[in-house]
């Protein structure tokens, strides 16, 4: 049956619809021409063949059907699918873009905390002691945070800017 998917839907439905009408036209041939001798030889021939010939063009008609039904179904399924994929490109962009952003944050924080650490080294170095604004620069800089103190050269601990 999945040849069916190679057939255009005017093919099989014209075969379809030519094996039904065929068969019902023979069908109804073959009882309605009784009193004419000449046929009358063929006419049980011929109500079998178009008896035949009309279960299968039901039998058809419901593949057929239900083949156009899943074709549609399908069809249906690959717009949702497009859909989901200009969705799933916006949404990789906006990340993308969410991204870039933390990494600039993470960039400008690390910038911050060296420049801090460079302004204070002098004074972290001359008492070969671990400061008060050591260890709270060390703090922010593990939660990837910018310096909220600065040490002044007095020794003195200030709120960042």
């Amino acid at each position: 049956m999945f040849l069916l998917h190679f057939l255009p839907d005017w093919l099989l439905s014209g075969f379809v619809n030519t094996v039904l009408i065929s068969g019902a036209v023979l069908t109804v041939i073959s009882f309605f021409t009784s009193w004419i001798p000449f046929i009358n030889q063929y006419r049980i021939p011929v109500q079998v063949i178009g008896t035949i010939l009309l279960t299968c063009g039901v039998y058809f008609k419901g593949g057929e059907t239900a083949e156009l039904a899943w074709r549609e179904r399908t069809a249906e399924l690959q717009q949702k699918i497009d859909a989901a994929q200009v969705k799933s490109a916006e949404a990789t962009q906006r990340l993308d873009q969410e991204v870039k952003k933390s990494k600039q944050v993470v960039r400008d924080n690390t910038q911050a905390i060296k420049k801090e650490i460079a302004q204070n080294a002098q004074q972290l170095d001359s008492e070969c002691r671990v400061s008060d604004a050591a260890i709270s620069i060390h703090n922010e800089a593990a939660l990837n945070k910018k310096p909220k103190v600065t040490v002044t050269f007095d020794g003195k601990i200030q709120n960042a800017k």
